[in-house]
């Protein structure tokens, strides 16, 4: 089982325990490559407060089967912005150039444009409780920085259908999805009020979304999104993620009906669904070891469940949740489990 938690001293700390579990704690066949880790003294101008690049490739299933993904760490300290937030913005490529910066690597686009394609992780400065698994296929991590919940997925889903259709069925989301490092008003630490998401829950319009997929190692990523009861948060382009579950907390009598208010079994076995992705008419596969559960009984972020089979999750929150207000956010509609590995 490759499962750490702890608390890590500030975003740097973080960064290393996440490079450290990929690296060195999964098993030795399923240990995954640093291909680029350097800190910045001098940022480059199109991420000016990045002080630290880490890409990685993951083994996947087989030869043949790698993935790349990054991560970006970025911090505003006060002396250079009216705020003081830290946060990743993590990518998917389809390949690594050394001579390539972060926003141009293969698959990531050659536009400015692109870099919107890099979902935000939100984190602090201070101490940042964690939770995380990885195998060879994907990382998941939850985390609580400043008490609220943040969230990442890095990695394979598991495709539905022929190998073929989804030759490269790579995912990655965060909390929420930003046009650039000049753009703050989103990471004004998770305290404020501006619409978060999460990987699972990808709520909100095009600026908010923060789950991408690619099918093919050819193809860019799509923006996948949830799908609001109230169909005002469908994505543009058809790609969503279900269960629709995003606005039950504000119409209640609508989440009853689809049955979105989960609860255990008497005899305290919860509810596990899949997270599925899908184009409207074909689903596409499901988020690798994360279910929908019923999150009641008092349970928290972090909190370990068991399933019938025996196998152990721990429990991980959505951003949203923290606008209902501090006292709810363990709504039991807005967590997921996360298998341990």
């Amino acid at each position: 089982m490759t499962f750490v938690s702890g608390v890590a001293d500030g975003p740097h700390d973080l960064l290393d325990k996440i490079v450290s579990l990929v690296t060195s704690e999964v098993l030795q066949e399923k240990q995954w490559t640093v291909e680029r880790d350097q800190e910045f003294t001098d940022p480059p101008d199109d991420h000016k407060w990045a002080e630290r690049e880490v890409i990685l490739k993951g083994p996947g299933s087989g030869e043949d089967k790698e993935f790349w993904v990054g991560i970006l760490l970025v911090i505003q300290r006060p002396e250079q912005w009216n705020i003081e937030a830290a946060y990743f913005r993590i990518k998917g490529f389809t390949g690594f150039d050394p001579e390539a910066d972060f926003f141009r690597q293969p698959g990531s686009g050659d536009t400015d444009a692109d870099e919107e394609e890099a979902p935000g992780v939100c984190l602090s400065l201070g101490r940042i409780p964690y939770w995380m698994t990885a195998n060879n296929r994907r990382l998941i991590m939850g985390a609580m920085p400043l008490g609220y919940p943040s969230s990442m997925y890095l990695g394979y889903i598991l495709p539905y259908g022929d190998p073929g259709e989804f030759s490269y069925p790579l995912a990655y989301g965060g909390d929420t999805r930003v046009a650039d490092d000049t753009d703050t008003h989103w990471v004004q630490t998770p305290y404020s009020d501006f619409p978060r998401s999460s990987f699972f829950r990808p709520i909100g319009d095009v600026n908010e979304a923060s789950l991408w997929v690619h099918r093919h190692s050819s193809d860019k990523g799509a923006l996948f999104q949830g799908v609001s009861v109230t169909d005002d948060a469908q994505s543009d382009e058809g790609y969503n993620v279900w269960p629709y579950y995003q606005w039950a907390w504000q119409h209640p009598e609508i989440g009853r009906q689809i049955g979105l208010q989960l609860s255990s079994a008497p005899d305290g076995t919860r509810p596990m669904s899949p997270v599925v992705i899908h184009d409207n008419q074909v689903a596409i596969g499901e988020l690798d070891g994360v279910c929908v559960t019923a999150a009641d009984g008092g349970v928290i972020p972090g909190d370990e469940i068991e399933d019938r089979d025996g196998d152990r999750w721990f429990l991980v929150a959505s951003m949203p949740n923290s606008l209902i207000g501090l006292n709810d956010y363990m709504h039991r509609d807005d967590m997921v489990a996360v298998r341990k590995d």
